[in-house]
């Protein structure tokens, strides 16, 4: 059974750049080194024009207390005791559950190396080698695009992201915008969903001539190409405190990745940018950076937005985690300003949109020259219904059959 599972997992051929199928172990291997090299390199992003993010320094003004207070032997315990026993190894091959079962033995050591960086701010480079793996992201991968890479981090790595993990989630209700409902305490993913079928209700009947429009954004290799300059100017101007901030960079910063391809690593990468994905701050960092996309909204653009009832709020924007779904009324304005707040976040932060897989959904009220016009501006496809976090979106009575792949997923 695990001799076939190997065989279904192996990459026997890939395309390389020119479109060219290459097969054979070697070239298999070049070509995939070759793309997470590049996709991994430095991006330059500007500081020009980025929104105000003052207004976050007075919560975390009350927490600096919390944030960078010196790590305890006791908290490195309890951390070990909440990783998952049998989550996959790193390059170490050391696994949470090992060191749980022989602390007696190796708990003064751990502790003591974990202390080490916290004092210091400077990690080992050895606990920032990450095995890589390749998961499909489709049924018949022939591009190395088509594999989500995820890295598999040690397990002193591990502790040590759990633990500025801790120090920092209670905060995020506070810093996040409420559009944001990816990894925050206290929200949730099924909200988003409702939220988002009630837009979709008022596009159903709703009269308005100039009609609505819902721009679903697709973010290319999101995690894999957010710059750490923009987490780091991110931090600093949010005020989180220095001692904190260099905590989070040295964790981040510089890790060296081996690409696991049919059993054989690949030559070191080391990489310039990105979120390690398997990473456990990796999501929240994530979120923070993704306040540049969220207070345009607020700050420069509080007209755009659909709103649901009379008196009720103007909802401009859902997010979760990657996943962008932007709301305004149906006019050439309106998809300029949407499309000046994408240009400007991507020029911040490294990102780049995937503009063959954003789509534009309109009301039914929205008069037919105007959604070609718009979805022509736009540059991405004009859809009767869109697919936003496993949920249906559609102008049409949903059938049972369309509840189907979502079910299978549970």
């Amino acid at each position: 059974m695990a001799s076939a599972r190997r065989r279904n997992n192996s990459i026997n051929q890939i395309k390389d750049p020119d479109g060219n199928t290459v097969s054979g172990q070697a070239d298999v291997m070049g070509v995939i080194h070759r793309f997470f090299e590049q996709k991994w390199c430095s991006v330059h992003v500007s500081e020009n024009g980025w929104p105000c993010l003052d207004s976050h320094a007075a919560i975390l003004a009350d927490a600096t207390d919390r944030l960078v207070r010196d790590v305890t032997a006791e908290e490195v315990w309890e951390v070990v005791w909440e990783l998952g026993p049998n989550r996959a190894p790193g390059r170490d091959g050391v696994m949470a559950s090992f060191i749980k079962a022989y602390w007696s033995i190796v708990g003064d050591q751990v502790t003591a190396a974990c202390l080490e960086f916290f004092s210091t701010g400077i990690m080992d480079p050895g606990w920032k080698d990450m095995v890589v793996i390749l998961l499909p992201k489709v049924d018949h991968p022939i591009r190395p695009s088509n594999f989500r890479p995820i890295s598999l981090c040690q397990t002193f790595y591990k502790i040590v992201a759990k633990i500025l993990v801790n120090r920092m989630r209670g905060l995020l209700p506070s810093l996040i915008s409420e559009e944001q409902a990816a990894f925050v305490p206290g929200r949730s993913i099924s909200e988003h969903c409702l939220l988002g079928q009630e837009i979709m209700n008022k596009f159903k009947v709703a009269k308005s001539t100039m009609g609505w429009l819902a721009l679903k954004v697709d973010m290319e290799q999101a995690y894999d190409k957010m710059s750490w300059r923009t987490l780091e100017v991110v931090l600093t101007r949010m005020g989180f405190p220095a001692r904190f901030c260099s905590w989070v960079l040295g964790c981040i910063c510089n890790p060296r990745f081996l690409v696991l391809v049919n059993g054989q690593l690949l030559e070191t990468i080391v990489a310039s940018c990105e979120f390690k994905k398997g990473c456990l701050l990796s999501p929240y960092l994530f979120i923070l950076c993704s306040e540049l996309l969220s207070l345009p909204f607020h700050q420069r653009f509080g007209e755009l937005g659909v709103q649901i009832g009379a008196g009720g709020p103007l909802v401009s924007h859902l997010l979760y985690d990657d996943d962008v779904l932007f709301f305004a009324g149906a006019t050439i304005p309106n998809v300029r300003k949407c499309l000046s707040i994408l240009e400007d976040y991507c020029s911040w932060t490294g990102q780049r949109i995937n503009k063959d897989k954003s789509a534009i959904l309109f009301s039914r009220s929205t008069p037919s020259t105007t959604k070609s016009r718009l979805a022509k501006l736009a540059g991405c496809r004009k859809v009767e219904e869109l697919e936003y976090l496993g949920i249906q979106f559609a102008l049409r009575r949903l059938r049972k059959a369309d509840f189907s792949p979502l079910l299978q997923k549970i």
